[in-house]
């Protein structure tokens, strides 16, 4: 059962919550980002294969990061 311990862990056992699961779906989401701000995120729906990764990198993720640098 979830927060239960063994006694030998239990120390390490009190600070972690139980966890949960809740429709067992995922979210992928691509963005960038430099060392003192954030470019834009982008939620990625469905499968992705090659040419919707290179989509997304070509049309989301690198104009976000040129405008974090100023281009």
């Amino acid at each position: 059962q979830a927060g239960q311990c063994s006694e030998k862990g239990k120390h390490e056992c009190m600070y972690v919550p139980p966890t949960s699961s809740i429709g067992g779906g995922s979210v992928m989401a691509w963005g960038c980002f430099a060392r003192y701000s954030a470019g834009d995120l982008y939620q990625a729906h469905g499968d992705l294969n090659h040419l919707a990764k290179h989509s997304i990198l070509q049309n989301r993720a690198m104009p976000s990061g040129l405008c974090l640098f100023g281009q």
